[in-house]
């Protein structure tokens, strides 16, 4: 957005006057990132590292996330595993790595991770829906992903994420009719996420209803306009 010069701009005075404040360089770092410059990010990270060591926790962690916001995965794991090798019991590192394993395709890894949170923390809401949509986006262990997401909506029965998922572990057991109820609860509340329209896309393209899952994935690639496997669906080969 147009915000983000003028907040770069109000974090670099911050630091000048003090430079010791870990959130003002975090902040800085991620602001510049929003505006695409990923290398300036990282050398802003690589300056507090020097400036206040003693945050030297805080500092990888953030590096590691800006790393997974570039896409740069391999390097985001690295970083995660790293703080896990002096904090092993940190709850937010292992999720953050294992989201990240799922992303490099590393199932097994991410799985681990998510079923350590959840034995530590049965109520990690986050944590359940995140393991039930990775069984559910495969096909795999239907029951189980139901009954995870399930637990992590008596936690938040109003996450639109929460919802989503749900939606489409019942698309996955062929419960369509019942699908389509739960993913119209998602869209009242997560209403610019081109996930949820493109999921409801294939869950209307499972009713037969192929005008409404064609405006589900036009709205989804509105959001999303560099998705190829959603265009893909409105111009079929």
């Amino acid at each position: 957005t147009g915000d983000w010069p003028d907040a770069e701009s109000y974090f670099r005075k911050s630091l000048a006057i003090a430079d010791t404040l870990i959130d003002g360089w975090v902040n800085l770092a991620l602001v510049v990132n929003q505006q695409k410059r990923y290398l300036d990010a990282l050398g802003i990270m690589g300056q507090a590292l020097m400036t206040i060591p003693e945050d030297s926790t805080a500092i990888l962690f953030f590096t590691a996330v800006i790393h997974s916001q570039n896409e740069h995965f391999d390097l985001a794991r690295d970083g995660y595993q790293r703080l896990l090798s002096s904090d092993p019991n940190n709850i937010e590192v292992r999720f953050n790595l294992g989201s990240t394993c799922e992303r490099l395709g590393q199932f097994e890894d991410a799985e681990r991770e998510f079923k350590w949170i959840i034995d530590k923390e049965p109520k990690n809401a986050l944590a359940l829906n995140y393991l039930g949509y990775m069984y559910a986006d495969r096909g795999i262990k239907l029951n189980e992903a139901k009954e995870l997401i399930e637990r992590a909506l008596a936690i938040d029965s109003a996450n639109g994420a929460f919802l989503d998922s749900y939606a489409w572990v019942l698309y996955k057991m062929g419960q369509h009719e019942e699908a389509l109820a739960q993913m119209k609860k998602a869209v009242e509340t997560e209403t610019e996420d081109p996930v949820i329209y493109d999921h409801q896309g294939d869950i209307y393209l499972a009713l037969n209803q192929e005008e409404l899952a064609r405006q589900s994935w036009a709205r989804a690639l509105e959001l999303k306009p560099d998705d190829e496997a959603i265009r893909a669906k409105l111009n079929p080969r």
